[in-house]
C-alpha cells in the first residue's frame, strides 16, 4: 500500500513565509518597535521625522523607478547564473602554483583569524587590510634575520618572487641613478655644501633618512654654513695676517693695560661697523701685533675683509704699484676694505710721498672704514715722527678721532716664550 502525501500547499506557504521574513529579518525594527522610538522622540512618523531632520533641498520628490524586490532564492539562483559564466585558467606565471596542504589548526587560527584584520565584522577592506599587516609581519621578520634594510614581502611561487626581485632590483637602480644626477647637478651648480650634505644623507640606511621638509631645510642650512665657511677662509687668506692669533689667547690682565672687558668689547666687531680706529702701543714684545693680528681674524669670521701690512711691506706695496701702475687700484682696494691693519708704524723715517699715499688713504677711510694701527712710539710722539706739521695735523686729526686707544704693558712675551 503505498501513500500519497500532498505537501505542494504546505511547503510553498513555508517557503512564502520565509520569503517575506527575509527584509524583516535583515532591516531590523518592526511596527510596533518603530513607533516606541518615534514616542520617545515626540515624533507622530516616519515620514515627519524624516521631514524634520533632512533638508528638503537634497530631497528626491519623486519615487525612485526601482524594480521589485527580489527573494532570497531568486537573489540566489541570479548570482548562481553569473558565477557559471566565469572561467578557470590555469596559471602559467613562473613553475606554477604548487598544491599544499595545510593543517587546519593553521588555517583557521593564522590566515583565517578575524583577529588578524578586525573584531568586526570582516569586510573586503578590511581583511585586504589584515593581509597587507601579515606580510608586513612577514618583511619584518625577514629584515631582522637577514639584517638587510629591505626584504621582498611576496608569498607567491619562485619566478613571480624573481620577477618581483628583478623590479625591485631595476626601480633602485633608477632610484640610484636619479641621486647620482641630483648630485652632479648640486655639484655643477656650485651648490658644493648641500651635495656635501646630500652625499652624506645618502648613505644613511633608509630609515635614517629625513622627512622632504627636513632634508631640504639641512640642506639650506649645510649650504650657508658651507659659504660662510668658504668666506672666512678666504678673507683670512687675503688678509695675509702674520700670526695666526685668535681673541681667545689673548693674555687680560690690569697689569697688561688691558681687560676681558675691554677685548669682549673690541670681539664683537662693533668698532669696525662704526668705522672707528684702534691705537695699540707699548714696548717691543708686548704683544702689539699678536692683538691686532687676533682681531683681523675676528673680523675674518665675523664676515669683514681685512688687509694686513706691516710699515716695510706697506712701504714696498705703495713703491710696487707705482712702478706697475696700479697705483690707483691699490688706493681704491685699501680705501673699499672694512678693516686696515699698520703694523709697526714709526720703524721707518716716512718721505713726502709715503705721508702723501697715507693721508689720502686715512682721508678715503675716515668714516667708512675701520684701522688698527700699531707702534711702539706713543701716540703723542707720532706727531714729531711724521715731522712735516701740516700733514702731520691731518694725519693724527683722522687716525686719534673716534679711536680707541690701548697701551701694552709688561716684560716681553718672547722672551717669557723662550724661556
Amino acid at each position: 500500500m503505498r501513500l500519497k502525501f500532498n505537501f505542494k500547499g504546505n511547503f510553498m506557504n513555508l517557503f512564502d513565509k520565509q520569503s517575506a521574513d527575509f527584509t524583516v529579518r535583515h532591516v531590523g525594527p518592526n511596527e510596533k518597535e518603530t513607533m516606541e522610538m518615534l514616542d520617545v522622540i515626540g515624533i507622530q512618523s516616519i515620514d515627519e521625522l524624516m521631514d524634520k531632520t533632512i533638508p528638503a533641498g537634497i530631497r528626491i520628490k519623486e519615487n525612485l523607478d526601482l524594480e521589485g524586490p527580489m527573494s532570497e532564492s531568486d537573489y540566489l539562483a541570479e548570482l548562481k547564473s553569473v558565477a557559471v559564466k566565469n572561467k578557470i585558467f590555469k596559471s602559467y606565471i613562473g613553475q606554477g602554483y604548487y598544491d599544499t596542504f595545510t593543517p587546519s589548526v593553521i588555517l583557521r587560527n593564522l590566515f583565517e583569524n578575524p583577529g588578524w584584520y578586525t573584531q568586526y565584522t570582516p569586510y573586503q577592506a578590511e581583511i585586504a587590510q589584515g593581509r597587507l599587516e601579515s606580510l608586513l609581519n612577514f618583511q619584518t621578520m625577514v629584515s631582522d634575520l637577514t639584517g638587510l634594510p629591505i626584504a621582498n614581502a611576496s608569498l607567491l611561487d619562485e619566478g613571480t618572487a624573481a620577477a618581483e626581485g628583478m623590479a625591485m632590483l631595476f626601480n633602485h637602480k633608477n632610484k640610484n641613478m636619479n641621486q647620482q644626477s641630483t648630485l652632479e647637478q648640486l655639484q655643477e651648480l656650485k651648490l658644493l655644501g648641500m651635495a656635501k650634505r646630500y652625499e652624506a644623507t645618502l648613505k644613511l640606511p633608509v630609515h635614517q633618512h629625513p622627512e622632504p621638509h627636513a632634508l631640504v631645510a639641512s640642506l639650506t642650512e649645510a649650504e650657508a654654513s658651507y659659504r660662510v665657511y668658504q668666506r672666512t677662509q678666504l678673507y683670512l687668506r687675503l688678509s695675509k695676517l702674520r700670526y695666526n692669533a685668535t681673541p681667545e689667547q689673548i693674555n687680560c690682565t690690569p697689569g697688561r693695560g688691558i681687560t676681558k672687558e675691554m677685548l669682549a668689547m673690541l670681539t664683537d666687531g662693533t668698532f669696525i661697523e662704526k668705522s672707528e680706529n684702534l691705537l695699540i702701543t707699548g714696548s717691543t714684545g708686548c704683544g702689539k701685533s699678536y692683538l691686532a693680528c687676533a682681531m683681523g681674524r675676528n673680523a675674518c669670521l665675523l664676515g669683514h675683509r681685512t688687509l694686513y701690512y706691516s710699515m716695510n711691506r706697506f712701504i714696498e706695496a705703495l713703491a710696487a704699484a707705482r712702478l706697475d701702475g696700479t697705483y690707483i687700484r691699490w688706493i681704491n682696494m685699501i680705501a673699499k676694505t672694512p678693516l686696515l691693519i699698520i703694523d709697526d708704524f714709526g720703524l721707518q723715517p716716512l718721505t713726502h710721498d709715503m705721508r702723501l699715499t697715507l693721508l689720502q688713504i686715512l682721508e678715503d677711510r675716515f668714516a667708512k672704514g675701520a684701522t688698527i694701527v700699531t707702534s711702539q712710539l706713543p701716540v703723542n710722539k707720532w706727531y714729531e715722527y711724521i715731522n712735516e706739521p701740516t700733514l702731520a695735523d691731518a694725519i693724527c686729526d683722522r687716525l686719534t678721532a673716534n679711536a680707541n686707544k690701548i697701551e701694552l704693558k709688561g716684560d716681553s712675551l718672547r722672551q717669557k716664550k723662550n724661556n
